[in-house]
């Protein structure tokens, strides 16, 4: 799932992860919502000027920045 995120940097959909991890959405969402709560992963709404005429509001996933003074190994 992370190596997704850095393939392709920025939001993305849970489809678009589903797409590209080729993982059921039932453990993508699952991973999506364990990231989320361990603060690896952000999601947010999209703004309305994000949203395509007559589509509903989706959720978009991407990497959370790391908290200030972490580093990577």
């Amino acid at each position: 799932m992370l190596v997704a995120f850095h393939r392709t940097p920025g939001p993305r959909f849970g489809l678009d992860l589903i797409e590209a991890t080729g993982l059921s959405s039932g453990r993508v969402y699952l991973a999506l919502a364990r990231l989320t709560g361990a603060g690896w992963v952000a999601k947010r709404w999209q703004e309305p000027h994000e949203i395509p005429h007559d589509h509903p509001a989706r959720v978009l996933y991407e990497l959370a920045p790391l908290p200030p003074g972490s580093r990577v190994r």
